[in-house]
């Protein structure tokens, strides 16, 4: 999904000189081609679940990269933070989420990581259930939502703080 309010945040940090990253548990492969044209991301700043890859160098052949059938990175929960020091090697200054898959990159940015302070963790909450798919204190967000509350992260309602939840394009694709 592409969010409006979201789209926003990434062009108000890109305009105000911030490096933004995507980290995400989806497949690396897919979400580098996907999110780079709905976020505009470049390829190299989205960082998403690997699998291994082969070089093969066959005699006569071109060389080529073969995809094993083998997880090399599941970039969620706590492989968040690792990945996020492999590809960028920075402290996030600032983490959004929405799920328990990301309560470990909230956590790592905000985690004396940062001077006090110095850091943003939001936390997205998805209790629209009229403009938006609906998972409050589901448990894939129960978690990372007990967490918000007693690190004090910012948490922001879809409902009573997104005037617009998609651009206007999905919006409507979405009403057809």
């Amino acid at each position: 999904m592409a969010y409006k309010t979201m789209i926003e945040l990434i062009r108000f940090l890109d305009e105000n000189q911030f490096k933004v990253f995507t980290v995400t548990g989806g497949g690396v492969d897919f979400v580098r081609e996907a999110l780079s044209q709905v976020y505009g991301i470049p390829h190299e700043q989205i960082i998403g679940s690997s699998i291994k890859y082969q070089y093969v160098n066959r005699s006569g052949i071109n060389s080529t990269i073969l995809r094993e059938p083998e997880l090399n990175s599941n970039n969620n929960y706590d492989g968040k933070p690792g990945n996020i020091q492999l590809h960028i090697g920075k402290v996030p200054v600032l983490a959004a989420g929405n799920t328990n898959g990301d309560a470990e990159i909230l956590k790592y940015t905000y985690d004396n990581n940062n001077k006090p302070g110095k850091s943003l963790e939001i936390v997205i909450l998805h209790d629209d259930c009229i403009r938006e798919y609906c998972y409050v204190r589901q448990p894939d967000s129960e978690r990372v939502l007990l967490e918000a509350e007693m690190s004090n992260w910012l948490v922001v309602s879809m409902k009573n703080d997104f005037r617009e939840i998609y651009p206007e394009k999905e919006a409507e694709r979405l009403t057809e």
